[in-house]
């Protein structure tokens, strides 16, 4: 029969301070996080030699990330400098967040602004505070 390190631990811990090191009769012997008892698994999402141990880390998940989001400022009508069509030029502000959880904690990027044309759908640098040269 297996045992995992933690029930090994704690039953060193036990006898150390005068306990028994066996559990009672007809008690399963390890943390029940999976450990391989003679042919089956018991209890446990998986076996102790699938997750390396059969507890600590097994069931611990973190979802975190980076959204980027564009936020229309304005538009006016002007002349691509990439296509060279007269389309609406759309200023963007766009930012980049961290995300735990899908939900957006704080920028790691600064904001940028951009041009998006609206006939080729190219975007291009645009300084925040000047106005259109068009």
């Amino acid at each position: 029969m297996r045992v995992c390190a933690r029930w090994r631990v704690r039953a060193r811990m036990r006898r150390a301070r005068g306990g028994g090191g066996e559990p009672p009769a007809g008690a399963v012997r390890g943390c029940g996080a999976g450990v391989r008892v003679g042919g089956g698994v018991r209890t446990g999402v998986r076996s102790a030699e699938l997750a390396g141990r059969c507890h600590a880390w097994g069931m611990f998940f973190l979802l975190f990330g980076l959204r980027t989001r564009d936020e229309i400022v304005d538009t006016t009508v002007a002349t691509c400098e990439v296509c060279g069509w007269t389309a609406p030029q759309q200023r963007l502000a766009r930012t980049t967040r961290f995300t735990l959880f899908f939900v957006p904690l704080f920028p790691v990027r600064p904001k940028r602004h951009l041009l998006r044309c609206g006939h080729c759908m190219a975007l291009r640098a645009a300084h925040p505070q000047a106005a259109y040269a068009y």
